[in-house]
Parts: C-alpha cells; sequence; structure tokens
C-alpha cells in the first residue's frame, strides 16, 4: 500500500506545484463605494486570472472621493478605484494629470468608443486624454407603487399611469388625491412623494441646459431654471408630500416610508431598483416605472466610471480587471439586470435580457423602458465646479444645511430672489476659480 501514497503525494506535490502562490500573486487594490455591485464577478475573475488577486477595499462614498484625491497627490494611491459622476468634474481636473491615460499604450482604448455613451465618455476626458473610464449611466425614472394609485381610482398600468402623470401640473394634481391625512395634525399617512425638492431637482435638470457651461457662464437664474424649482415649492404650499413624516430624503423614516405604504412615488435613477427590492422585498410585484413628468428632455442621475493612478505598479493587472468589469457583455448585463443600474457600454442594449419581464415591477421590462429614457437624455455637461454647484444648491454642512433650493422650497425665500442671489454667489466661485487657474 505503501507505493499507493507515495503515488498520491507525488501528483498533489505536482498539482501545487501548478498553481500560483501567494507570493506570485499580482495583488490590485480596487477601492469602491458599492462593493455589491462587483462582488460576484471578482469571484469569477479570481477563477480567471488566479495569478491575480483583487483587493476591494470598501469606503463611504463622500470618504473615497475624498482619500482618493489626497492619495493621488501623495503617490499612495490604490490601482482602481470608482468614482461616480458627481465627483467626475473636480476629479478630472484636479487629477488629471496623475491618473493613467487609458488612450495611451498599451491600453490603446480609443477602440472602444464607439462602444459606449457619447457624453459619457467625454466626461472622462481631460486635455485629450482618457483619465476617467465611463461604466454606467443613471436614467431616471418615476417609481410608483401601484396599489396607492388603484385605491384612488387610477389605472396603474404603466402606459396608463404615464399618460396620467406626463406634466408636472398631472403629478400634483394626483397629489390631491393620493394624499391621505386621517387625524388632520399635518403628519400624513400617504403622500404623492416623500421630498417634493426632488421634483424641483429633477425639474431643473429638464430645462436641459448647464448650471455652468463650457465657457464658464452661469446660468442658474435664467428664468426656465426658476419656473423648475418653483415646482416643489408650490407642491409644499400644497402641504402634499411628506415632509413632516420624513424629515428628509434618505433618512430612516424615508426609507421606511416605502415598505409602509406611506410614499406613492419617488424619483431616482434606474438603480433604485436595488434599492427597493433591498428595504422593502415584502412590496415586490406592487411597483412600477414610467417616464419623469415634465419632458420633453429625460434626467440622468447617477453613473459611475473607473479610474487608474498613472502612478500604478500593477498597471497590466490593473487593465485586466477594468476590461473584464466594464469592457464585457456579461459583467455589464450582470448590472443592469441584478442590480438595476444601466450600462453605458451599448453594445447590450440590443441585449434580449434586457425584454425580461421583472417580477418586482409586476412583469414590467423596466430594462427596455430605461433603454427608451437614456435616448432622450441630452448631453450632460459636468462642469469642474459640479461639487460647489451641489454645496450651493443643496442641503450641506457648508451652506449650513439650507442650500438655495431648500431656501425656496420652505418658503424661506421667493425662487427668483434667492436663485438671483445664488447666481450671484455662483459667479463669485467661478470667477476665484478661474483666477486660480492663471
Amino acid at each position: 500500500m505503501r507505493w499507493k501514497w507515495i503515488v498520491v503525494v507525488t501528483m498533489l506535490f505536482s498539482l501545487l506545484l501548478t498553481l500560483p502562490s501567494a507570493a506570485q500573486q499580482t495583488v490590485v487594490t480596487y477601492w469602491t463605494f458599492e462593493p455589491r455591485l462587483t462582488e460576484q464577478l471578482i469571484e469569477k475573475f479570481h477563477d480567471l486570472y488566479p495569478d491575480i488577486r483583487v483587493e476591494v477595499v470598501p469606503m463611504e462614498f463622500q470618504d473615497l472621493h475624498e482619500k482618493l484625491i489626497v492619495a493621488l497627490a501623495a503617490g499612495g494611491a490604490p490601482d482602481l478605484a470608482m468614482v461616480e459622476i458627481q465627483e467626475i468634474g473636480r476629479m478630472v481636473n484636479e487629477a488629471g494629470p496623475v491618473l493613467q491615460d487609458f488612450l495611451a499604450a498599451p491600453f490603446n482604448a480609443g477602440q472602444y468608443e464607439k462602444d459606449f455613451v457619447p457624453y459619457k465618455w467625454r466626461q472622462g476626458l481631460h486635455n485629450g486624454r482618457l483619465v476617467a473610464f465611463p461604466w454606467d449611466i443613471g436614467p431616471a425614472g418615476l417609481f410608483y407603487r401601484r396599489s396607492i394609485f388603484e385605491e384612488r381610482g387610477f389605472d396603474s398600468r404603466p402606459e396608463a399611469m404615464y399618460e396620467s402623470l406626463m406634466t408636472w401640473d398631472d403629478f400634483i394634481e394626483a397629489g390631491r388625491k393620493v394624499y391621505l391625512d386621517r387625524d388632520g395634525d399635518g403628519v400624513p399617512e400617504q403622500f404623492i412623494i416623500g421630498d417634493a425638492r426632488e421634483v424641483s431637482k429633477f425639474a431643473i435638470e429638464q430645462v436641459g441646459i448647464p448650471i455652468i457651461d463650457e465657457e464658464n457662464v452661469v446660468h442658474l437664474d435664467d428664468p426656465r431654471i426658476i419656473e423648475a424649482v418653483q415646482i416643489g415649492r408650490t407642491i409644499r404650499e400644497l402641504d402634499l408630500d411628506g415632509i413632516a413624516r420624513i424629515n428628509y430624503k434618505w433618512s430612516d423614516q424615508w426609507y421606511s416610508s416605502f415598505p409602509s405604504s406611506q410614499a406613492a412615488t419617488e424619483l431616482a435613477g434606474s438603480w433604485f431598483h436595488g434599492t427597493l427590492a433591498e428595504v422593502a422585498p415584502e412590496t415586490a410585484g406592487d411597483w412600477g416605472v414610467i417616464p419623469v413628468p415634465g419632458g420633453p428632455y429625460q434626467v440622468n442621475q447617477g453613473g459611475s466610471f473607473m479610474v487608474m493612478p498613472a502612478a500604478s505598479r500593477n498597471k497590466e493587472a490593473a487593465w485586466k480587471l477594468l476590461e473584464f468589469l466594464l469592457i464585457n457583455e456579461e459583467s455589464q448585463l450582470h448590472y443592469t439586470n441584478e442590480h438595476g443600474t444601466f450600462s453605458a457600454y451599448m453594445p447590450v442594449w440590443d441585449d434580449p435580457s434586457l425584454d425580461q419581464p421583472v417580477d418586482f415591477f409586476a412583469g414590467q421590462p423596466v430594462a427596455r423602458m430605461f433603454l427608451r429614457i437614456a435616448e432622450a437624455i441630452p448631453p450632460v455637461y459636468v462642469h469642474p465646479l459640479q461639487k460647489e454647484i451641489a454645496n450651493l444648491l443643496n442641503d450641506t454642512e457648508q451652506n449650513g444645511w439650507r442650500g438655495y433650493v431648500s431656501k425656496v422650497y420652505f418658503g424661506d425665500m421667493p425662487a427668483n430672489t434667492a436663485f438671483a442671489e445664488a447666481a450671484r454667489e455662483l459667479r463669485a466661485i467661478v470667477a476665484d476659480w478661474l483666477a486660480q487657474r492663471r
């Protein structure tokens, strides 16, 4: 019997010799604020490339972007990092010179330009260099709770709901029918939307002009933008939203408004499918999605890129990971079909899986609908001062948690006065920024 054990041991030893040891593996460090998106795919990547090990470093959204800017300046950044669209203007312009140009050899990514959404590709360019590789876009829709609308006499089929909620006036009228405050205490048990400031933000996007254009001209006091921000104020004046119940969007109360049947709708990017499924799994089959009211322009909300520091010592292995995650139909379909994100990689747009009914949405083929929305989104210019714009308009620590949208929404200032003041502030910020660049 001893010779049999010798044979077995010899075979096992030979097998071990063929496997890469930890010392032989190249370690690619990847920073992400959404580790669940790639969790299953990285397992497959390890099977495909056993000589590469991916070290995933999950981070909070804001921490990642702030630490990445600092790490890039210090030369100690990861091999790859996820960057969200809100931060891409700052990332490209501040860190562009120290980020890898994917158009250069040996990557030669120019061959893929035709396969990606054009405006998304342009957002990743710095002086003709592609320093941020496009990942996904966020075509937005109006997510609605079918049973709530049925109880109020609406036909809840998506095509009928689209006819009923085509304009913001339609939305406000539906809010009157949906609103429910049984005891009259001003804290409703049911409302059309949790936080109507979101309506104002979406309506501003639908105007179709950038807050700051490519010539650094500020358009914040354009009459069309002022009219758009007033829509959210009107909903608040009529007491139709659920702010008294939810406090603010992204609060714990806001999350709980979906499983508790308080919120009739929510405005969000395609990725909100994953959020709903996570926070309100028991509501599966009771949701639908339609385009955002008030077109003709549709809205992009969200989307990401991937960057690689020029100083990375593992560029070849990191590029293999990027290719596998972003220039790969199987991976991109995984994001869309499993997580609700929408691919910027256009070759997957013709895949039959986008026509599949989704149980969570009562059989509605939501991916195909989001494709039609994506095709109606105008080119989006992201100015390097996008974060400063957000800090001015939205509630942040920098403005004492009272941005100009909130000032209008809560009635602190009339819309025309507020946005004239905001425009003056923003023009001063732009002037300082231009002076520093000279």
